[in-house]
């Protein structure tokens, strides 16, 4: 994300489905499952705000994915996440396997509710499967007056710093302020690129740009088809962050993730661990100044001279908060193969233009 020029629309032809009606089919194919209809609707709402968002490597294209999870038994449909308190500001929740969204959901409600008592909340997740785009939990935190910072850890699918094979996960990080209009939300990877945008520009044919990717053999490659393992975001810096990941998520609840994997040399089940940590701003200041001081800030950002072909330049989350008001409008942009795969998921036939 970051302060940058919006990036132009989709060239590839797509077709804008309603956003209301892509939540009812998705949620419908997850209750088909064995989910609740509110556990099936908090991970339909968690997908398709990426698809709003302009992250389609995180939206709705995963449902196949996660239906896959179900059928391995890393995902329990299920599941009912619980907490655990280890003080009032820090606690820790046990997903019990539930879908990634269900999981972080509950327990950035849960940080929400005690920082209000004490300021701050941290939280550990435990035990969940894909968490999603973390910068939706965030920007809920937000939504409620608090600033929030999210990171999560998963399996070895990033080349450590130096290595030729994977060594940490493509851990992503997300931190969101609670602003006037929308919230500011900082959601990136910790990766050169995401193994969700791999996986679309292998579909669409595209080629990498040099120092992305490696293959099965620990070669760098261009061909998106051929990546396994993604690169680390600016080297050292994006290998770091995620080992620190891995140790204030797995490691620090008990459940490590990646060594066990690296040690055996064998692929154990999908699961991943998170943290979230919400901030009451309302304990430091009144939050209507903190926003005032937030939009003034975001005012002389806007103003700033801007370098040769940039038009504008925007907050972090700004492009996506952007594009998901013209995608509310517009219809969200789906390929016919993302549409089909619906289609066949869900075992009928669908009317896309219904629900608007």
């Amino acid at each position: 994300m970051g302060m940058n020029a919006e990036r132009p629309e989709p060239k590839a032809p797509l077709r804008r489905v309603p956003a209301d009606r892509l939540n009812r089919v998705v949620a419908a194919i997850f209750v088909q499952a064995g989910m609740s209809e509110p556990d099936a609707q908090t991970v339909a709402e968690a997908l398709v705000w990426a698809n709003l968002r302009d992250v389609p490597s995180h939206g709705v294209s995963r449902v196949e994915r996660y239906l896959d999870f179900i059928r391995r038994g890393d995902l329990d449909p299920k599941a009912v996440p619980e907490i655990r308190s280890i003080t009032h500001a820090a606690f820790v929740c046990q997903a019990n396997r539930a879908a990634g969204p269900i999981a972080f959901t509950f327990a950035a409600r849960e940080a929400s509710r005690r920082c209000v008592q004490s300021g701050i909340a941290f939280g550990l997740i435990r035990g969940t499967t894909h968490t999603g785009a973390i910068g939706r939990y965030v920007d809920m935190l937000a939504a409620d007056g608090r600033s929030g910072i999210a990171a999560n850890a998963g399996p070895a699918n990033m080349a450590y710093f130096g290595a030729s094979a994977a060594g940490v996960s493509t851990s992503p990080f997300a931190m969101a302020v609670p602003g006037h209009a929308c919230a500011p939300v900082l959601d990136f990877s910790t990766a050169a690129i995401a193994m969700g945008k791999l996986r679309g520009m292998a579909d669409r044919q595209e080629t990498l740009a040099p120092g992305l990717a490696l293959d099965a053999h620990g070669q760098p490659t261009q061909n998106p088809a051929m990546a396994k393992t993604s690169m680390p975001l600016a080297g050292a810096v994006g290998s770091g962050l995620a080992f620190m990941f891995e140790c204030l998520t797995s490691i620090l609840a008990g459940e490590p993730i990646i060594a066990p994997v690296l040690a055996a040399r064998t692929k154990g089940r999908h699961v991943q661990n998170a943290f979230i940590l919400a901030i009451d701003v309302a304990q430091f200041r009144p939050l209507d100044d903190f926003k005032d001081d937030l939009r003034e800030f975001m005012t002389q950002i806007e103003l700033l001279p801007r370098q040769s072909g940039v038009a504008t330049l925007l907050a972090p989350g700004e492009r996506g908060a952007r594009a998901a008001t013209r995608n509310r409008e517009a219809g969200i942009p789906l390929s016919d193969k993302t549409l089909k795969m619906l289609e066949n998921l869900s075992g009928r036939a669908i009317d896309w233009s219904a629900g608007r």
